[in-house]
């Protein structure tokens, strides 16, 4: 099976973040190239104009909903005499019970790999500068919702960087998530989560994409929906150990198989009565994920109140609307049925927290595919030092302020 790498380092940025207790952000799958014809979901003729308007009305009920349940939540919260923290690492960050929000803001430079390379002929250089926020609310249940979104903006680029313009200022989608953890009243009378055998915690979650980003208009990309199941075992250790498992899936809701290209652009070619020709859009080659299975493992030290050190592995399993059956044309070295691609991310995180509210952190990211070119050796999922140059790595300082 061939391996293709993410089209946009700054995809990566955003993908290796997801799920982290300490890694903080946002994952959607991403469009990989598949040589295939065009496949429209719908009619040739369709233009669906509202599609344009969904992230502002679906943005738009959310904060309704926010707005309706905050009463509500704060009301709940106010009548818990012990409060809803936990003493464990993310408990900092938990709303408190007199302020059911809770948030954070950060900010991150970051560097490729490339850009370290010695030799003038191999160098790639890329420079980020990535913001980040995250809303979060405490509603009745055990429930907490929440918004969150990454904006980059690149300062240095080269062929490969995945900036469509130069020093282009790129807004991500906008990620709301559901997230549930089981928990009870103590003897103590304090909300805590439930342990089962062996002092593992349960957890679920559901995330809706709002398609604000280019890639997401690029691949006609109504929403996402992903659910996920997650078990924890935190205080490892005398409490200095925390590791996690989840699972989840993500399912694409797409207006058509193929990315598509607006023809007034002039950058693509279209006959006439063609298949590829979309209303006022051009059916490309790239064809759009349908559903991808990720699969998250991540590992928590803390050595002190304020020293932590985490690392994080990713794998995601991305499938392609299109299935390409084998024919007397199919070659011998081609392999059949549906398209896919697999991603693999690394994330070493080293953070000091100064008050409970400001941090700082030292990171190291690569996303890669897990298998070299000839798909016969495994790349370390940690750090590139086999293709440097290929900027599937990539290293950051983070600034973060949290409430």
């Amino acid at each position: 099976m061939a391996q293709q790498h993410p089209t946009s380092r700054n995809y990566a940025q955003a993908a290796a973040r997801a799920h982290g207790p300490s890694l903080r952000a946002w994952l959607g799958p991403w469009p990989r190239r598949m040589p295939v014809p065009a496949a429209p979901l719908q009619a040739a003729d369709r233009q669906d104009v509202s599609a344009l308007f969904r992230p502002v009305l679906g943005l738009g009920l959310t904060v309704i909903l926010s707005l309706l349940a905050l009463p509500n939540a704060h009301a709940q919260l106010i009548g818990t005499t012990a409060g809803t923290g936990t003493q464990d690492a993310t408990a900092k960050t938990k709303p408190s019970s007199k302020f059911p929000l809770s948030g954070e803001v950060r900010m991150s430079p970051s560097m490729a790999a490339g850009t370290l390379t010695t030799n003038d002929y191999a160098r790639r250089p890329g420079l980020d500068l990535i913001l980040g926020y995250r809303v979060g609310l405490a509603l009745p249940a055990d429930f907490t919702l929440s918004v969150s979104q990454l904006i980059t903006k690149n300062l240095v680029t080269n062929a490969d960087s995945g900036a469509a313009r130069p020093y282009d200022t790129v807004m991500g989608d906008i990620a709301v998530g559901m997230n549930w953890s089981l928990r009870h009243d103590d003897a103590q009378g304090k909300h805590v989560p439930v342990e089962l055998p062996g002092g593992f915690r349960l957890g679920a979650g559901l995330s809706l994409t709002l398609p604000t980003s280019r890639s997401s208009r690029y691949q006609n990309k109504y929403t996402a929906l992903s659910p996920s199941l997650s078990l924890s075992r935190p205080r490892l250790f005398s409490g200095h150990l925390s590791l996690a498992y989840s699972v989840g899936v993500v399912k694409n809701f797409n207006r058509t198989t193929n990315a598509g290209i607006e023809s007034s652009d002039g950058t693509a070619l279209a006959r006439p009565t063609g298949p590829e020709l979309l209303g006022t859009q051009v059916l490309t080659s790239s064809v759009n994920t349908s559903f991808a299975i990720r699969n998250l493992v991540s590992a928590s030290a803390s050595f002190d109140d304020h020293w932590s050190l985490s690392v994080m592995y990713l794998l995601l399993n991305n499938f392609k609307y299109y299935d390409a059956p084998c024919d007397q044309y199919t070659s011998i070295h081609a392999t059949c049925g549906r398209g896919r691609s697999d991603t693999q991310v690394g994330i070493v995180s080293l953070g000091y927290d100064f008050d409970g509210h400001t941090s700082l952190s030292l990171n190291a990211l690569t996303a890669s595919p897990p298998f070299s070119a000839d798909n016969k050796s495994y790349r370390f999922p940690l750090f590139d030092f086999r293709s440097t140059t290929d900027n599937y790595s990539s290293v950051s300082a983070e600034v973060q302020f949290a409430f």
